[in-house]
């Protein structure tokens, strides 16, 4: 009718907590087709998105005056209305209200909330009831976010009975004054009136399906945690490619215990059969109050995450922020092998983002606390994939690189130390003069690390791992740093220095000129420079000036500081000189010679072999790129053929990766 209608509207520009803007800010009207769209500041774009609705339609709030006034401008005329006290929304109440007295002196109670909590609220017998729900359906399947609005009108000694309460509350500190205040916010929002319903457009972000699908070509589980209703979270489940139409859905909706077991047993049915079959896929989808009895008991939450782990989707809904934070939770300790990964774009995402391993805020409409609040800060969902892909992958081979060849370079230089004291019958004699030694990590080994560590990239260009998602399960799988990587980099120092100690002793002796100072300071720390600088230079997958300059560099320090520091006599005695007598010794040329092939030649037949015999991934994706370069084959037709021919198992497990044993797989969550 028209003065429900009416009523809809007017409750729509008066309960809020939208404020307008200074107009002598000077801000320029983002688009002006909107009224009032560059003029609110609103704590979430839903709530102006409803305010600018009604200004739409007749019923424009123009200012909110001092003393709780707000100001609705209605067929070119100014109504005041006075709001006597706002009851705030909250992740548990899921709804707010105003206690507002109209321009007649009546006073009224406006409410809107979720309609789980609403419903239950309202009067016994709604004539419109029926239709409000089918109107909630439809916004549902088209994907909208809804709230229901109800009012009830006060009679003024019960609004100054209410009233005194709620000032005591008030005065209140401590945890009893939110109890307090919520109790007496539910005692009045009762024996409610409905009003109408709302359905708001959540549009998904540009690129927002295309980023999913990668992630999940990349081996990423997603889980969708929303607080929307269940068919608003599967519609945009859908909407974002994460459910898809030829998926098995399994809804879990119980309201006890018993039932969600029985639920969790034939999902877990379900999830079985569906596995032995080809292309069978099952997604999960559970409320907010199924979940709320899942967490409750540990043998339900075994079995949930079981299910959960055998889908490729997974959405809740109806969830509260502390909900979202028990379900990352709820994966870091069932699969403690897991990195999680949060990104949300509100306030009631705070406590899921920093539950998880790493917390991504998208700053945008919803303000910006989830961006304070996490680790990193982007702009829009899609830059998601290209901080994963593309910097999380170089920087993950560029952090397990550091990390095995730092424990390289130190074990070879100490093992040599450690040889000579077997060597020497334990007389603790050093290899090494103490200045040699202490800069073995500042100096001669420390600027080749740093430029690979920040700037080496085994693929050049970030299309290429922008395209190919199948590159990113090189860390999923631990194919660049595992227990086996690192202990055969020990392994390679242990051996490395072995050679170095003892074909440097090897070299010296016969030689009465040359004692321990030459054989120590000049043979085996020139071959121990030379070997780790041309090491990293093995490993390490492009080749720049920089990289060229940092290693010349460092070998070039080396003769430097010997030369130098063998001019000064009172720093040490024993290298005085030394490098002018030895230095030009056939005996250490030819030592160079061999020790430096000796050590290295195995490690350099390994990478020919893992780049050409079979092609290794990495090169196959250069090879390829070099004849889109060239034109030999065109650009289009490489990108899903080469995903696909890699992928082994339906999880996205690579070719390289379906040997590895369970207990070294790990998943990444999102």
């Amino acid at each position: 009718s028209i003065n429900a209608e009416y009523m809809g509207l007017q409750l729509l520009s008066v309960c809020h907590t939208v404020v307008v803007q200074d107009e002598d800010e000077g801000r320029p009207r983002a688009d002006e087709s909107k009224p009032n769209a560059s003029k609110l500041q609103a704590e979430s774009p839903d709530e102006a998105a409803l305010v600018e609705a009604a200004c739409f339609l007749g019923f424009k709030f123009t200012k909110r005056r001092a003393g709780g006034v707000i100001v609705v401008e209605r067929e070119g005329h100014d109504h005041e209305f006075h709001i006597k006290y706002v009851l705030e929304f909250n992740s548990d109440r899921k709804r707010m209200s105003v206690v507002v007295q109209l321009p007649n002196r009546q006073i009224v109670l406006y409410t809107k909330g979720a309609d789980s909590v609403m419903l239950q609220r309202l009067q016994p017998k709604n004539v419109h009831l029926s239709a409000t729900q089918n109107h909630l359906d439809q916004f549902c399947e088209d994907g909208l976010r809804t709230l229901i609005c109800a009012k009830r009108i006060l009679l003024d000694a019960e609004f100054e009975l209410w009233a005194g309460k709620y000032e005591a509350a008030k005065r209140m500190i401590g945890r009893e004054r939110r109890i307090s205040l919520d109790r007496l916010a539910a005692e009045l929002e009762q024996n409610l009136e409905l009003v109408g319903a709302t359905g708001v457009e959540d549009k998904l972000q540009d690129g927002v399906p295309d980023c999913i699908a990668k992630l999940r070509t990349a081996g990423i589980r997603i889980w969708v945690l929303t607080g929307d209703k269940q068919e608003t979270a599967i519609n945009i489940g859908l909407a974002c490619d994460l459910l898809t139409s030829d998926m098995d859905l399994i809804i879990l909706n119980a309201d006890s215990e018993l039932k969600v077991q029985e639920q969790l047993d034939c999902g877990c049915q379900r999830a079985s059969m569906l596995k032995s079959e080809e292309n069978g896929q099952v997604g999960i989808v559970i409320d907010g109050k199924t979940l709320t009895l899942v967490l409750e008991d540990e043998g339900l939450k075994e079995m949930f995450y079981r299910l959960c782990s055998s889908a490729p989707a997974v959405v809740c809904c109806r969830m509260s922020p502390l909900q979202k934070a028990d379900i990352v939770r709820l994966v870091r300790y069932y699969d403690a092998k897991s990195v999680t990964l949060a990104i949300g774009d509100g306030a009631n995402d705070v406590s899921m983002i920093q539950a998880a391993h790493v917390g991504v805020g998208i700053s945008g409409m919803e303000g910006v606390q989830a961006s304070n609040a996490s680790d990193y800060a982007i702009g829009q969902f899609y830059f998601l994939y290209r901080l994963l892909m593309v910097h999380g992958r170089w920087n993950y081979r560029r952090t397990a690189l550091l990390i095995c060849y730092s424990f390289y370079k130190n074990v070879l230089i100490y093992l040599t130390q450690f040889y000579l004291l077997w060597y020497n019958g334990w007389s603790g004699q050093s290899l090494y003069d103490k200045w040699v030694f202490s800069t073995w990590n500042i100096i001669f080994t420390a600027l080749p690390i740093i430029i690979v560590g920040v700037f080496d990239r085994d693929l050049a260009d970030p299309s290429n791992l922008s395209r190919f998602p199948a590159l990113y399960q090189h860390g999923l799988y631990g194919m660049d740093l595992s227990r086996s990587i690192f202990l055969k980099w020990i392994l390679k120092g242990i051996l490395h220095g072995l050679g170095c100690f003892f074909l440097g002793v090897y070299a010296s002796r016969g030689l009465p000129e040359i004692g321990l100072d030459a054989c120590g300071n000049i043979y085996i720390y020139t071959a121990c420079v030379i070997i780790v600088n041309l090491k990293l230079g093995l490993e390490q997958e492009s080749w720049t000036v920089m990289h060229i300059l940092g290693l010349s560099l460092s070998v070039a320090l080396w003769f430097l500081f010997m030369y130098v520091y063998g001019l000064i006599f009172w720093l040490s005695p024993q290298m005085y000189g030394l490098l002018a007598d030895v230095g030009g010794s056939a005996s250490l040329s030819l030592m160079l010679l061999v020790a430096v092939p000796f050590c290295l030649l195995p490690d350099f037949l390994r990478k020919y072999v893992q780049y050409n015999a079979p092609p290794h991934r990495v090169q196959m994706y250069r090879r390829v790129r070099m004849q889109e370069h060239s034109g030999e084959i065109p650009e289009a037709t490489v990108c899903q053929p080469l995903i696909t021919s890699h992928r082994g198992e339906p999880g996205g497990a690579s070719r390289e990766s379906t040997s590895l044993s369970d207990s070294d797989r790990k998943t990444a969550w999102t």
